[in-house]
């Protein structure tokens, strides 16, 4: 395919890795509900598109690609776009590089969320807890686990 198909639905978490920055994330499909499927990855349920998962049989490992530019911050409480998940964070670290801005967030568990955007506010406003939102449309799932 062309590169920005593979790029954004990549074949296989290999190629996902190879394409650039991903957050892969790996966890057991909790159930489906509305054209979404909820995926449990430690303490925190990831919401990605139903049509993305090849078995969709509550207990299933699923493995799946959320680009960092998918996600986006917001203050906490802060409602996500219509159709849009949205999780709590903490900000763990913030890298400024003049028109890209990539910002590594914790969940409550720890785990990292790593996010890139341009256009941020000034680093030093993004501290503390935060919302962080993404649209389910734009992961892509793998059946096992994250190899």
């Amino acid at each position: 395919g062309a590169p920005w198909e593979v790029y954004r639905r990549p074949a296989t978490p290999f190629v996902a890795r190879f394409m650039g920055t991903t957050n892969l994330l790996g966890g057991r499909l909790a159930g489906t509900a509305g054209g979404f499927a909820t995926v449990r990855v430690g303490a925190n349920d990831f919401t990605i598109a139903a049509a993305a998962l090849k078995d969709g049989a509550p207990g299933t490992e699923v493995s799946f690609s959320l680009r960092p530019e998918a996600l986006r911050l917001a203050a906490p409480g802060t409602p996500p776009p219509a159709g849009w998940a949205a999780l709590d964070a903490r900000v763990r670290r913030v890298e400024y590089l003049g028109a890209i801005t990539r910002v590594e967030r914790a969940l409550a568990d720890g785990l990292a969320l790593h996010a890139a955007a341009a256009d941020l506010p000034a680093p030093a406003t993004l501290d503390g807890a935060v919302a962080v939102a993404y649209d389910p449309s734009l992961v892509t799932a793998f059946a096992g686990p994250c190899a």
